[in-house]
């Protein structure tokens, strides 16, 4: 049975209707998903929450293929020309395929979404998404149509190949195509195979020789061999996606799958590291932001041994922890690029801290490592860009800080970065209030910076009075001893009130309070006249 089967499976691939079909469905099929790896990385880096930006992604193509296949099965009862109309559809996915990156941009960076719901931005996601979902589930029904045999047998056939497609797209897409090319490079490469099997479908129930289109279906494919040797200009296309800010000399610049890193050369303050456009640290500034991420914990916790750093690619906070008497120290960072750049621009920041045999370094995502880790750590630092785009938000809610505290030892600190209290006041008050919602002894206290101003930070201990450090004639930094502990909590008498007499609500994941915090009219808006 299984002999005879394959027998007539190759007398299929001989007829050359049914190798068009099958080169057509398969490269569809290639293409679909490919674009799906690239909306599910596109839309993750953007605005974050992996599970929502996965499932709004699916959900959409799913639906989308659904109303399609419908639509496709009524076209098919219609005395249409069959073949233009899937040559046309092939032509209007390569278009959206090419321009949907930049419409999603345009909604993402232009239109002010963080002032909505999260549910109603992954609502306008799901619609602007149907219409390349419902043309690709208008091909299969279109394609079987035009075959016009045995309809159960050619459904299965074409949907065999537009599957077996669908399997090497989802699978070279995000392990090859994206880190070769970039995200509006990948969309280019799906666009060039919705091209070819338009292309390709215009010889189907023609005399010319099966050669020829298969000729042609090469030569598109010779084009990602172009989108290979420009990956350079596709390169900047996915630095202008991702609206980078930047007009002085770069150094080094580079979009990884998680951000666009940049590095510039200051003659003022070093190199410096820009992650999405937005200034981290400088060679320079580095000793005091990290001095007083790092100190003031060990100042209150009065014996250390095992410390958990969540971000801080750059090394510098790395450099401070291992000043201390620690035995262990996890260091988590999503991004292994960020690491290796830091290694060869940013040496006057790590000073070689990666190479300590303590440090564990761990690539992941900081919140997905903290999931099942129970009370193994006596100091966890979190490192972290402000909040400033969406994907970070997750990172600075009442969950992740649950997340947190449940890492932590009975006696455990912890301590996060939390932007400026003066240029984004409302921001840093919903940190402080998120971090007082989980832990028992909360404070907040601040450094100023030469090249940002002033940066803030709240730390939360589960035991310990964060205001009477146990080691306060023992840690003596540059810029913080621990026998002025106190100094650092000091604010201005105005803020102070503010900080106390609120209505800043806490954030979550459902609703990133921190992130609406931090959009452009809310800029100095506690502390300017």
């Amino acid at each position: 049975m299984i002999k005879k089967e394959l027998k007539n499976l190759r007398k299929k691939f001989l007829n050359r209707e049914y190798l068009l079909v099958f080169l057509i469905m398969f490269s569809t099929g290639f293409a679909s998903l490919l674009y799906e790896i690239v909306l599910i990385s596109y839309i993750t880096l953007i605005i974050g929450v992996t599970e929502y930006s996965t499932s709004i992604v699916i959900a959409s193509f799913l639906f989308g293929l659904a109303i399609g296949a419908f639509i496709g099965g009524v076209i098919t009862r219609k005395k249409f020309n069959h073949k233009k109309i899937l040559i046309t559809i092939e032509f209007l996915i390569a278009l959206l395929g090419m321009s949907l990156l930049f419409i999603l941009s345009f909604l993402l960076y232009k239109i002010n979404l963080g002032a909505v719901n999260v549910y109603l931005l992954f609502l306008i996601l799901f619609l602007i998404l149907q219409l390349p979902a419902i043309f690709m589930g208008m091909e299969i029904p279109i394609a079987v149509k035009i075959l016009n045999k045995n309809t159960a047998y050619d459904t299965g056939f074409a949907y065999s190949a537009d599957t077996l497609g669908s399997v090497l797209g989802a699978f070279f897409g995000g392990i090859t195509i994206i880190p070769l090319l970039g995200f509006q490079g990948a969309m280019f490469f799906g666009a060039i195979l919705n091209i070819s099997t338009g292309i390709m479908a215009f010889f189907i129930k023609t005399k010319i020789k099966i050669r020829y289109p298969i000729m042609i279906f090469i030569i598109c494919l010779s084009f990602i061999g172009v989108l290979a040797y420009y990956s350079n200009a596709l390169s900047r296309m996915n630095l202008e996606l991702l609206k980078p800010v930047s007009s002085r000399k770069i150094i080094y610049e580079e979009v990884t799958p998680f951000q666009e890193i940049i590095v510039r050369h200051d003659p003022y303050l070093g190199n410096a590291l820009f992650l999405d456009g937005r200034l981290q640290v400088t060679e320079k500034d580095s000793f005091n932001y990290h001095e007083h991420l790092v100190m003031p914990a060990f100042a209150i916790h009065p014996n250390p041994k095992k410390v958990l750093l969540i971000g801080g690619g750059d090394g510098g906070a790395l450099y401070q922890i291992e000043k201390f008497d620690v035995e262990e120290i996890d260091f988590v960072d999503i991004d292994r690029r960020v690491i290796e750049i830091a290694k060869k621009y940013l040496k006057g920041v790590h000073r070689n801290s990666f190479d300590d045999e303590r440090v564990n370094i761990v690539i992941a995502d900081g919140r997905k490592y903290l999931e099942g880790k129970k009370e193994e750590y006596d100091i966890i630092i979190i490192d972290l860009p402000d909040p400033m785009l969406l994907k970070l938000s997750p990172l600075y809610t009442k969950e992740f800080y649950i997340l947190v505290k449940n890492a932590l030892k009975k006696d455990g600190v912890m301590v996060t970065q939390a932007g400026s209290s003066y240029k984004f006041t409302e921001s840093f008050v919903a940190i402080y209030k998120t971090v007082s919602s989980v832990f028992e002894k909360t404070g907040y206290y601040h450094t100023f910076l030469g090249y940002g101003g002033e940066v803030s930070y709240v730390i939360g201990s589960k035991y310990y009075d964060i205001y009477r450090p146990t080691n306060r004639e023992k840690i003596n930094g540059k810029w913080y001893k621990s026998s002025q502990h106190n100094k650092i909590f000091d604010f201005p008498e105005f803020l102070e009130e503010y900080f106390k007499n609120n209505s800043i609500e806490i954030s979550t994941d459902k609703k990133p309070t921190v992130y609406y915090y931090t959009q452009p009219k809310y800029y100095f808006n506690k502390v300017s006249d």
